[in-house]
């Protein structure tokens, strides 16, 4: 995900290694965009977008999940995650998505 900041300068990325760690960078402030991965260690990505989504002014922030599971895509959308891409995926489809959710704000 790193290669997103190659897009502009004025991208800026923060990662967490799990879902209670996301949490806890989320309380500093709601960013532009959120991307999940479905399996994380200690809380799977499903529990943080729940979570997320109690925090406050996260509703407005756009969420993509990944996933390698094509039964979570449903699932994901019902959580409410604006978009939700099957992996494996190519850069471009990755990049182009993450474009138009940041677009759309």
């Amino acid at each position: 995900m790193l290669f997103l900041s190659s897009i502009s300068r004025n991208v800026e990325i923060a990662t967490a290694r799990s879902g209670f760690e996301a949490l806890e960078k989320l309380k500093d402030g709601a960013p532009n965009l959120v991307i999940l991965d479905v399996m994380m260690p200690g809380m799977d990505g499903f529990e943080v977008l729940a979570r997320m989504r109690r925090l406050p002014d996260s509703e407005r922030v756009p969420v993509m999940v990944l996933t390698g599971y094509s039964d979570a895509v449903k699932r994901a959308r019902e959580a409410g995650a604006q978009e939700v891409l099957l992996k494996p995926f190519e850069k471009n489809v990755f990049v182009k998505k993450v474009l138009q959710l940041l677009q759309d704000q």
